[in-house]
């Protein structure tokens, strides 16, 4: 069990674990390099310390009275927002209810059991009670994580079963369906951890679609217009692949980084650490 060193502190101006009677006597609310609270330093050099963080020393008698202590940190559970955890339930629950259809379209949807049908469709059955135990609230360290692997396990399985088959087994909406599965999955994925720290999440957030909604419309011109391009000279159409391919590369850039950074702000929040 964790206990307070009785004659190593640490020294939070240096970040260094030294004597108690070495430390500069202070008194201040401090924090560790990534700007989590910790603890409070008062005089005479003792500390009190963020119950997330103890000193622990060996049981071993030996031990010299300067030997470093370690540190170590629990895991926050974390519980996502009601409406992400309903959102994965539903979706587990279908995923789950879609799986049974698979195992029939597999086994007598054609002339002859279809076995790369059966295989995946057992894949997103085990992917859909994993998205179910997360929406009861299972997972609690990761359950964002949690989501996207199931997601992703529903998605690739039903791709891979569909292609497998050779495309004749699995029907047009059942393919449907396991999209907007896979897409509420990941929702339910995203939404829960982006709710850890809303507020630098939304701002990053509303970035990235500004970078992405010009992105989105200079694609799709460039699809409508894709048969009047054909017919430009070649020089220009030179220049406006070259220019086309600079704008659209550095929208992209500028996206997906807000798209990435929002979630990384969101394990910024010292309350979760």
């Amino acid at each position: 069990m964790p206990v307070a060193h009785p004659t190593v502190g640490i020294d939070w101006i240096e970040g260094t674990i030294r004597p108690k009677s070495a430390i500069s006597p202070i008194s201040d609310r401090t924090t560790d390099r990534t700007g989590a609270y910790t603890g409070t330093m008062t005089p005479g050099g003792t500390a009190s310390m963020n119950p997330s963080v103890a000193m622990t020393t060996p049981s071993n008698s030996s031990t010299p009275p300067n030997a470093p202590a370690t540190v170590s940190a629990a895991f926050v559970e974390y519980r996502p927002p009601g409406a992400a955890r309903g959102l994965a339930l539903v979706c587990g629950l279908g995923v789950i209810a879609s799986a049974a259809i698979g195992f029939y379209l597999g086994l007598w949807g054609s002339q002859q059991p279809a076995w790369f049908v059966v295989a995946f469709e057992a894949v997103a059955l085990v992917a859909g009670v994993f998205a179910l135990l997360a929406g009861t609230g299972r997972f609690a360290s990761a359950p964002g994580l949690a989501l996207l692997c199931a997601a992703g396990a529903v998605g690739a399985g039903t791709v891979l079963a569909h292609v497998g088959s050779g495309k004749q087994v699995l029907p047009a909406w059942f393919l449907v369906v396991r999209a907007g599965l896979t897409a509420g999955l990941v929702v339910a994925a995203a939404w829960s951890v982006l709710a850890r720290n809303p507020g630098p999440a939304r701002r990053s957030l509303v970035r990235s679609v500004m970078f992405g909604a010009p992105l989105a419309a200079i694609l799709a011109g460039a699809w409508m217009l894709r048969h009047q391009a054909a017919a430009l000279p070649d020089g220009v159409k030179m220049a406006g692949g070259f220019f086309g391919f600079l704008i659209v590369t550095a929208l992209a850039a500028g996206a997906v980084h807000c798209a990435i950074r929002a979630f990384e702000v969101c394990d910024e929040d010292p309350a979760l650490r």
